[in-house]
């Protein structure tokens, strides 16, 4: 009886763990001004006090990860059919993704040094030389 006990909290365990598949792909999306790179858009099957958690990640063009998935915001205003809500752009070796308003820069990416903004606090520089492209994109 005590083996049976023990089986059940492992396979009670190992169940609970087992949440590990991506969310629903919501579209890939080509980066403006880069070729054969694009941005993966998902949007996790949970909500959260109604909230939606929206990832993405970096791929070339036969879908080889560049940058594994990352969170890119919660919302709870969100049609999981619309893509349209979503812009990309690029500057040199910085791409970027925005969410909603296409001046709305949430995620940046510099292809040299294959480093995110989340990774480490958005440089000045950093900030300065997307700018150069669109002077009216603010990051979020």
């Amino acid at each position: 009886m005590r083996n049976f006990i023990w089986l059940y909290f492992l396979s009670v365990l190992f169940n609970s763990c087992k949440d590990n598949e991506k969310p629903n792909l919501l579209g890939k999306l080509p980066i403006t001004g880069v070729d054969n790179i694009f941005f993966k858009v998902y949007q996790e099957d949970k909500q959260f006090e109604d909230v939606v958690g929206i990832y993405y990640e970096i791929v070339d063009k036969q879908d080889l990860v560049i940058k594994g998935m990352e969170l890119l915001c919660g919302t709870s205003d969100f049609d999981s059919e619309d893509t349209k809500r979503f812009f990309t752009g690029s500057q040199d070796s910085l791409i970027y993704l925005s969410f909603v308003n296409p001046n709305d820069v949430y995620v940046i990416y510099d292809l040299r040094s294959n480093k995110t903004c989340g990774d480490v606090p958005c440089e000045e520089a950093i900030i300065s030389k997307l700018k150069k492209g669109n002077p009216n994109l603010k990051i979020k």
